[in-house]
């Protein structure tokens, strides 16, 4: 091999490194993390146009981001559900809620809802939501089973929780580990998207089980 590419292969090599170094000390919710994942490099894996067409929204519906930081799903997501829908955007960093709620005054962006609110604790409706997102945020949580607990009781039956993850962040939770956790709660597997680098799992609250921690379902793992 010609020792120039050797070396500018070895140099790209460490570049990508250092800068996968740099997410991982990040954590997930903070706005200088959620910029470096818009670079081309990353959103491949966790760019938002990537999770966006993950998430299948459509005009009219009514849609949770858990964890917003300054928008970077929340915008896009309020004009992909139209005049008709809805998006409420929580998170519980009240800085970044500042920027998110001025660019949606300076946006005159209607239908986008910022609410400084724990996932775990927040008493928003039951049934209320067709999709909630989550986007490198559930590895933050304190409870994950009592935050999805709570995701399950807001969703509308046949609703869809979608959680992306990327390996590089501090609190990055496995495919394996999340469909465990998911097991227990009893959503239905829908769609992964994604390998072990980065990842989006969909699922689905079946439309005919009330009470969706108590009467588990079996998932197909396989």
């Amino acid at each position: 091999m010609d020792p120039v590419n050797t070396l500018i292969g070895g140099a790209i090599a460490t570049l990508i490194l250092v800068f996968l170094f740099f997410i991982s000390r990040q954590k997930p919710s903070t706005a200088r993390q959620r910029f470096a994942l818009e670079n081309p490099l990353m959103r491949k894996w966790v760019g938002s146009e990537v999770i966006l067409e993950r998430l299948a929204t459509t005009p009219g519906m009514r849609v949770l981001e858990v964890g917003c930081g300054g928008g970077r799903l929340a915008i896009p997501l309020a004009r992909r559900v139209g005049s008709t829908g809805e998006v409420v955007a929580i998170d519980t960093q009240e800085r970044l809620l500042t920027k998110l709620r001025k660019v949606v005054k300076f946006q005159d962006i209607h239908n986008l809802k910022p609410m400084f609110a724990d996932i775990e604790t927040v008493g928003l409706e039951k049934e209320g939501f067709d999709r909630i997102v989550m986007a490198l945020v559930i590895g933050d949580v304190a409870d994950p089973k009592k935050a999805m607990r709570n995701v399950a009781r807001m969703l509308k039956p046949g609703g869809v929780v979608s959680i992306t993850e990327f390996a590089f962040t501090a609190h990055y939770i496995s495919r394996t580990r999340l469909k465990k956790l998911m097991m227990q709660i009893g959503l239905e597997l829908d769609h992964q998207y994604g390998g072990w680098m980065g990842y989006t799992i969909n699922y689905v609250k079946p439309a005919l089980q009330e009470d969706p921690w108590r009467q588990r379902r079996p998932i197909d793992l396989t």
